[in-house]
């Protein structure tokens, strides 16, 4: 039977867990963060289809040992832990839908359910994952946004893949690109103009217990649940982000997921170009020439409003004519009378997820292009000066061509990150 919460609980962190081989890192370092100015609990979904192998049972079950003695060697000890443990043990889930959408779900679910019964509803649910590790200020910091603003309904979180450590040098190497991409697809997106640029990593997003409800709660998707469910609540308008925590998830190859950080491992070390190709500037440029039209499309007759679209790029124009873009302009101009109301109502149908698929389309006609020319040409248009500094700093000689110029992904992910951290809580509104 579940203990009843603590009256002032405000905070509530859910934890994936499938065939973790080590949950302890992550244990201790929640163990060694700051205590928060409200109670917080940390529950573990420890979860595996009923068609999991014996290894992956067992090894479910050696996890779930292990968070029992840590939570009976604190008591021993009398540790007193900035948080309340609670498991989930949610086994021989239904094959068609267990997995990593399904486990967020249950405990999502359950956070929300205890936020309102302590009479919390705008209480924070955080997601984490089981391979991660978090810095100090972890629980003080996310209570401390919340509370600083209130009408934030959710966050994304700062992260940073670990560049080095006991794993082979292979993995470092992917893991630079691979976060490298991360950052460059964000700024892409917000140097395209499009509302919500904004990094949806599952082991790094927070929400408000009452909008949680609002968006229908999390999806049972088996991955990229993160992506769609963080999208609904971007959605809501003054979605922000934290910067000043870090999230540090693991470099590793894994298998649990169809796509992510462990897929996107495991296929580079199958075909690195894989990850050092990626989309070009040039589609997040005819992305922006699509973004600017909007306020034509909403002025425009019909014909003419696609005749726009047609002239910016004929693939673009094929990918949106193929999604039902004539029927939709006409019905959004049909139920709105001023640009606001369609421009909201626009970008609700035009969403991360039909951005991504005519970003596909467009790399798909046009090819990749190599990230490291791609994502230093997109900081020269978007943040030159900070780029000059960096120069300066590390005397990193420029180029009189900057697409020739020789950054290491490394120190390119560098100074995204930097640019990250030292960004406000609302990039976009």
């Amino acid at each position: 039977m579940e203990t009843p919460p603590d009256a002032n609980l405000g905070l509530v962190v859910v934890i994936p867990c499938h065939n973790e081989p080590d949950v302890l890192p992550l244990l201790e370092s929640l163990a060694r963060c700051h205590a928060a100015p409200c109670a917080v609990e940390v529950w573990w979904v420890v979860n595996h289809s009923r068609r999991a192998s014996e290894a992956i049972q067992e090894r479910n079950r050696e996890t779930l040992q292990t968070l029992r003695q840590f939570m009976a060697a604190a008591a021993s000890k009398d540790v007193d832990l900035p948080f309340r443990l609670g498991v989930i043990e949610a086994f021989d889930l239904p094959p068609k839908h267990a997995g990593v959408g399904l486990a967020r779900k249950l405990g999502m679910d359950l956070a929300a359910e205890r936020l309102r019964q302590v009479g919390c509803p705008e209480g924070i649910i955080v997601n984490l994952d089981a391979d991660c590790e978090v810095s100090t200020n972890y629980f003080d910091a996310l209570v401390s946004h919340f509370e600083a603003y209130p009408q934030t309904p959710g966050a994304s979180l700062f992260y940073a893949h670990p560049l080095w450590g006991d794993l082979p040098e292979p993995h470092y190497v992917g893991i630079t690109y691979y976060e490298l991409f991360l950052r460059y697809y964000t700024h892409g997106l917000r140097f395209s103009g499009f509302p919500f640029g904004f990094q949806t990593v599952g082991s790094s997003m927070a929400v408000r217990a009452n909008i949680y409800g609002k968006v229908g709660g999390m999806n049972r998707r088996k991955a990229g649940e993160d992506f769609y469910f963080l999208h609904k609540v971007i959605e809501q308008g003054n979605f922000s982000e934290i910067n000043t925590l870090t999230v540090k998830p693991a470099a590793r190859v894994s298998d649990r997921v169809p796509f992510g950080t462990g897929k996107a491992m495991a296929d580079y070390f199958e075909d690195p170009e894989v990850l050092y190709q990626q989309y070009p500037l040039a589609a997040f440029e005819i992305l922006r020439a699509f973004v600017e039209c909007v306020p034509v499309l909403y002025a425009a007759e019909q014909a003419d409003a696609c005749a726009e679209v047609q002239a910016l790029d004929p693939v673009l124009f094929a990918f949106l004519q193929a999604q039902g873009l004539n029927a939709k302009i006409a019905e959004i101009q049909q139920n709105t009378t001023q640009f606001e109301s369609f421009q909201k109502r626009f970008f609700q149908w035009f969403n991360g997820f039909r951005v991504m698929k005519a970003l596909h389309a467009l790399r798909d006609a046009y090819g990749n292009a190599p990230l490291l020319e791609e994502s230093l040409r997109l900081l020269n248009v978007l943040y030159p000066e900070v780029l000059a500094a960096y120069r300066k700093k590390h005397d990193v000689a420029a180029e009189v061509d900057p697409a020739q110029e020789t950054f290491t992904a490394t120190r390119l992910l560098d100074i995204y990150r930097q640019i990250d951290r030292s960004a406000g809580p609302f990039l976009l509104k």
